[in-house]
């Protein structure tokens, strides 16, 4: 997580890294303190709760893709645009220095269902990022450049889907290769074929 310094900031980085790997509430606050050398009273200054701490992590982990979704020219081609982010978010999950591909498929499964505060920022998480993902397969649509044979919320389903299932095979087998990849080849099954003259 980029941009955050001091000791809230390196909470914030242990906390998602260890969640990312283990789940949030297969973490105790004892690993998070451990893993940083903070005490407990640092942690209550900047924290009231694990709770807390990981409502603070999905804010961070929200800013990190909004950040990065906006980092790709609007101006761009569609199926370009698309490519982009995924090639980011690959590259980032690739490179071991960005966990939020991992963290968030751990926060969805984990155990936390009976805070209602961590339901609702997760749930508003994956409405904005499917959001996202959905006009940008409208304008591709548009531009002609996905069949329409297939449906939008299918083809959206299969593209998350398939980034999804990758990070979570990477957990039980890590390779390089990453996800683009494969996006790439779901994009080219969905897309439109080229009128021969």
């Amino acid at each position: 997580m980029p941009g955050k310094s001091g000791t809230r900031g390196r909470i914030l980085r242990l906390a998602s890294t260890l969640y990312s790997t283990h789940g949030c509430d297969a973490t105790t606050l004892d690993d998070i303190l451990t893993a940083g050398g903070i005490t407990k009273g640092a942690f209550y200054h900047h924290f009231k709760s694990k709770e807390q701490l990981c409502e603070k992590i999905i804010d961070q982990l929200t800013n990190d893709y909004e950040e990065l979704m906006g980092s790709v020219s609007r101006n761009a081609d569609p199926i370009d645009r698309l490519r982009l982010i995924v090639y980011k978010l690959d590259e980032l999950h690739t490179s071991g220095k960005w966990v939020n591909c991992r963290l968030i498929f751990r926060l969805y499964t984990g155990t936390h269902k009976s805070n209602p505060q961590i339901q609702y920022k997760l749930s508003q998480f994956w409405q904005w990022y499917t959001n996202e993902f959905r006009e940008l397969l409208v304008e591709c649509r548009q531009a002609g450049q996905l069949t329409e044979e297939i449906s939008l919320e299918t083809q959206l389903e299969l593209i998350l889907a398939t980034m999804a299932g990758a990070v979570t095979l990477d957990q039980v087998e890590p390779t390089p290769h990453g996800f683009a990849h494969l996006v790439d080849t779901v994009l080219s099954a969905m897309s439109v074929e080229p009128v021969v003259m």
